[in-house]
């Protein structure tokens, strides 16, 4: 996880991250949530065009009050790992390890 979280922090810009966010989960109605859709026409920041070639981004309710996240994962059956991006208020809760990065982003991974 340390090597990938250096690598986000190296090629994306954590403001224009959670500003796209925030459009792509606007954009996905609740029953749609944790489906793949295809979000790469719709101009993500640059950086994560590449990272998106080698992960999924989907969108999950997070928490009881089902505010929703934006979440990149990688990996496979012997361990995964990303980021979600949610509201500056998000504490992530995915993987065993979370490691915080700024307001409501935070890398992860099992």
């Amino acid at each position: 996880m340390e090597n990938f979280a250096k690598t986000v922090r190296q090629t994306i810009n954590p403001d224009e991250l959670q500003i796209w966010a925030a459009k792509m989960i606007s954009k996905t109605p609740p029953d749609r949530y944790v489906e793949y859709s295809d979000i790469s026409t719709n101009a993500p920041p640059k950086g994560l065009q590449e990272l998106m070639a080698d992960g999924t981004i989907t969108v999950w309710p997070a928490g009881l009050s089902y505010n929703a996240v934006l979440v990149y994962a990688r990996g496979g059956g012997f361990g995964a790992w990303g980021f979600t991006v949610g509201a500056s208020t998000n504490n992530c809760g995915f993987g065993h390890t979370q490691e915080h990065w700024t307001n409501g982003i935070w890398f992860w991974t099992e």
